[in-house]
């Protein structure tokens, strides 16, 4: 480290054109130049500005201060990066705008192999944006998602992984209208995977027998009620054969009776082993299918706990609020 001082300007304060150079590995760079008044020098080393200080030994304080802040960040980035390689799904502070809107205000979470997580949480309170954002259907405006430790960004190799990991079921189906449920469920395997129509139709058939709706393969969506349009969903969803299922509000749009028959076949698909994210406000369901519940408000996660405590004991008042309402009706 090396430091000089300027000429006095006042009693007590300095002008200084300090320079304190540090070498660095050059993969700290990114980690120092967030600094205030840093930046990355040639040859490895990383530039440190001080512009006033009241005498020179804050200086060299304030220099310290920033090496110590640097090499404390660059341990916290390993150990995220070894948290993120031990999850399956890794958010760290995700941020999402609509406009002048926070959808998400620094969101954190971990999910591993397997596990099943319900978030629920008031309307508008970022639930559908944040697995929107797992599976990029949204682009987050800040912070790092990690899916199977790559990183979820504008790359071939996050499109690979989304396109072969991540499966979406929707509040509102989304199925073609024009295609037969066989169509459906093929058109993704033949484009997407490079399936023969033999080999995507065998898949077709056999998803259609786990959500049992096997004599409805040769209908139009139209022609089937809500709960079997949504079966269809998840059907079409797992015929691409990913090992993460996202789940927005899947029985919103159903009618009370046909809730239970959707239901029903997500907790067979939770059985097998899948790692699924589930936006519900069916507490039931969530309470039995869920190893980790996720409460949010104003995109933040508020409160995050096993379902036995989150149920018996929430720790904060507006989670408490929330599940007296919602268990009330």
């Amino acid at each position: 480290m090396s430091s000089q001082c300027g000429s006095i300007v006042n009693p007590g304060t300095f002008t200084c054109n300090l320079t304190v150079n540090y070498q660095i590995p050059p993969q700290v760079f990114p980690v120092a130049i967030r600094h205030r008044s840093c930046q990355a020098g040639a040859n490895g080393w990383i530039r440190a500005y001080c512009q006033r200080c009241v005498i020179p030994r804050c200086l060299v304080r304030w220099a310290d201060e920033i090496q110590d802040s640097v090499m404390g960040e660059t341990k916290s980035a390993a150990q995220d990066r070894n948290a993120a390689d031990a999850a399956l799904i890794w958010m760290q502070d995700v941020s999402k705008f609509f406009g002048t809107f926070q959808a998400l205000d620094e969101v954190s979470l971990e999910i591993g192999t397997s596990e099943k997580v319900v978030i629920c949480g008031p309307s508008g309170s970022g639930k559908s944006t944040l697995i929107r954002c797992i599976n990029r259907l949204e682009q987050h405006d800040a912070g790092r998602i990690m899916i199977d430790g790559v990183t979820v960004d504008d790359s071939a190799a996050a499109r690979a992984v989304l396109r072969n990991n991540v499966g979406m079921v929707f509040q509102q189906f989304n199925l073609f209208p024009h295609l037969s449920i066989l169509d459906n469920l093929t058109l993704g395997p033949m484009r997407a995977r490079g399936l023969a129509p033999a080999a995507a139709r065998e898949l077709a058939e056999y998803y259609l027998e786990r959500v049992r709706i096997p004599e409805q393969m040769q209908k139009f969506p139209d022609q089937l009620s809500g709960g079997q349009q949504q079966r269809v969903a998840i059907a079409r969803a797992l015929c691409m054969e990913p090992r993460i299922m996202l789940f927005d509000e899947p029985t919103s749009a159903l009618d009370p009776e046909m809730i239970a028959e959707v239901l029903d076949v997500i907790e067979e698909l939770a059985a097998t082993g899948m790692t699924m994210i589930v936006v519900t406000h069916e507490m039931g369901f969530a309470g039995h299918v869920a190893d980790k519940m996720v409460f949010m408000d104003h995109g933040r996660i508020v409160e995050m706990a096993p379902p036995k405590r989150f149920f018996s004991e929430p720790e904060s008042e507006r989670c408490k609020i929330f599940l007296q309402q919602i268990l009330r009706n």
